[in-house]
């Protein structure tokens, strides 16, 4: 890459995106290194989808109490393909939102594709490119 980068991160979770933000904030050229998806763990595996589906079983179980204040909603099964599909279109949306939209239409922060890891105290190689 021709850009001299400021910052260098090497994933894209939520302290990764805070730190990206302020730094681009601040004029500061980011380049943010991602081998998966945008978002990390909070957004992709854990946060965001286990909240999702923590809130579907509150509606049920709400829904099957309701017989207890004079409410008979007829809760029936949980349909678990259903769920997963609100899960995953949950943890999308976050993703291509708040994440890859801002990220992508941020001038000062640029997002590469792959697998970072140091290899001099001042350079990260991603693939076979080297990153100052």
């Amino acid at each position: 890459m021709a850009d001299a980068y400021g910052i260098v991160i090497l994933g894209s979770g939520t302290t990764a995106f805070a730190a990206a933000r302020q730094a681009a904030a601040n004029g500061i050229k980011v380049l943010m290194v991602e081998q998966s998806h945008l978002g990390g763990t909070c957004v992709n595996w854990g946060c965001v989808p286990s909240k999702t589906l923590i809130d579907k079983a509150e509606l049920y179980f709400a829904a099957r109490r309701g017989r207890n204040w004079g409410l008979n909603l007829h809760a029936g099964e949980p349909d678990a393909a259903t769920l997963m599909q609100l899960k995953k279109r949950a943890v999308e949306t976050v993703r291509e939102t708040h994440y890859q939209q801002e990220l992508t239409s941020n001038p000062y922060i640029d997002v590469l594709r792959g697998h970072g890891r140091f290899i001099s105290p001042h350079e990260i190689q991603v693939g076979a490119e080297i990153i100052p």
